[in-house]
């Protein structure tokens, strides 16, 4: 049983298959001050901690704090990426700053959690998650509207005026974002018909004036083997839809499958991650 001071918490990193190897040796998981809790079919990888890291003032103050964050969300990332490597992904990877009051209740967790971590590891056998980006092409977007919506001739030629060319360019910018949208649901479409395990992420909002920003964001779960079949359904989007769509698509990773993890819960049935 892991002694923890009244100051400390513990934090948890993931959850594995319990296999009997010393992976704390073989993989340097003590270089993070890393430990194992065994419990029934699963292993919680987990450390010490001081609560005020994240708990209170101190906590509050921390995680708003860029410089105190980045490190210790990139040692996370580093550890999660280690233990799930050594499982072949076959991992339950825990959110940055998961903590839990003692390991008592952490064993409690896991046994309540038995047929439902089972689950998830039977169904990751073989499997990685990979991410899939859409990026929108503004200066392309643009170009396609402006060839559909140009009047015949030049501007000039046309008869219009400097006001009236301004309201057309700025009708242009208003329909270029139309067609954007379009484009999304179009690629979106075609990644949802052609693979059975997707999700779509939450965005993180780009700059305004960024050319090319991401626009929707995917998750997919993968077979090893369907892994070059995966890389040719993004390379054939490219190739045939991004000169009349303004999207292009983007391959991500592979990482532990954050978005594939199913919620645990406690023995009150209150949800604790996801």
């Amino acid at each position: 049983m892991i002694e923890l001071m009244d100051t400390q918490a513990l934090y948890l990193v993931g959850i594995s298959p319990n296999h009997a190897i010393d992976f704390a040796t073989k993989y340097e998981t003590k270089s993070y001050g890393i430990t194992r809790v065994d419990v029934g079919s699963s292993t919680a990888w987990v450390r010490p901690i001081d609560r005020s890291e994240f708990e209170g003032p101190d906590g509050e103050r921390n995680l708003a704090d860029l410089q105190w964050l980045t490190p210790r969300v990139m040692a996370h990332d580093a550890a999660v990426h280690r233990i799930s490597t050594a499982f072949t992904n076959v991992f339950y990877p825990s959110r940055f700053g998961t903590l839990f009051s003692s390991e008592s209740v952490l064993r409690s967790l896991l046994v309540h959690n038995a047929p439902v971590l089972a689950d998830f590891f039977a169904s990751m056998a073989g499997k990685r998650e990979w991410g899939i980006r859409l990026h929108a092409d503004r200066l392309v977007a643009g170009r396609l509207v402006a060839a559909a919506q140009q009047p015949t001739g030049s501007l000039a030629a046309a008869g219009l005026n400097y006001l009236r060319q301004k309201q057309f360019e700025r009708d242009l910018a208003y329909r270029s974002e139309d067609f954007i949208q379009l484009g999304i649901e179009a690629a979106s479409s075609y990644l949802q018909n052609q693979l059975s395990q997707i999700v779509r992420r939450p965005l993180v909002a780009s700059a305004p004036t960024d050319a090319c920003p991401v626009v929707a964001s995917f998750s997919v779960l993968c077979d090893h083997a369907a892994e070059a079949r995966l890389n040719d359904l993004i390379n054939d989007w490219n190739q045939q839809q991004f000169t009349v769509t303004a999207i292009q698509a983007a391959l991500m990773g592979p990482w532990p499958a954050y978005s594939f993890c199913p919620s645990l819960s406690t023995p009150t049935a209150e949800p604790i991650a996801a």
